[in-house]
């Protein structure tokens, strides 16, 4: 592991030309600099790994939840998120994503994006549009909702059922314990 002491540098550099001291604290900077870079790589490749284990579990508990409501024909997973569909046409989609730069010590902090068109956000959340008073407008709307990652599942069982138009049932409880236990 590197370890500097500011103090023991000043003293290593004291008796040394202003060039060669420049030359040592160039050389000591690049180190330093590729050492921490090599730092954010690993650090950037297990947040990957992890994010790709839990974006699979949660994939694997949804597509259970629309295999046993038969809502396949209005929620389908195409590999990066959910696509919320109406008569066949892709109306809505849910993204994931991790935000690294919010860790804050244990916690990783998600977020849930569900994108549309304005115009028909309205149909399936029209509670929703109302409280965000965006009835009547026009382009496409985002909502990003932060989500520990203990809430992900529960929070887009929500969004399905109420896409698919059913209360949502049990999709306030996490029913598999195991699957963010990690």
């Amino acid at each position: 592991m590197y370890r500097y002491d500011i103090n023991e540098v000043m003293d290593e550099i004291k008796e040394m030309t202003i060039k060669e001291k420049n030359k040592f604290l160039e050389k000591l900077n690049d180190e330093l600099y590729e050492f921490a870079s090599n730092v954010d790589g690993l650090r950037e490749s297990i947040n990957d790994e992890h994010c790709g284990s839990t974006e699979k579990k949660l994939s694997e508990s949804i597509q259970s939840l629309l295999a046993e409501k038969h809502w396949e024909d209005k929620v389908e997973f195409d590999g990066t998120g959910y696509l919320l569909k109406r008569n066949g046409s892709l109306q809505s989609w849910i993204t994931l994503c991790f935000n690294q730069c919010g860790l804050v010590g244990e916690e990783q902090s998600w977020s849930i994006s569900v994108t549309t068109n304005l115009s028909i956000i309205e149909k399936p959340f029209p509670d929703l549009v109302n409280k965000l008073g965006i009835i009547n407008q026009s382009g496409k709307a985002s909502i990003s909702i932060p989500a520990d990652e203990t809430v992900l599942l529960p929070t887009l069982k929500r969004i399905i059922f109420a896409w698919c138009g059913e209360e949502d049932g049990d999709a306030g409880n996490v029913t598999d314990e195991k699957l963010f236990a990690m």
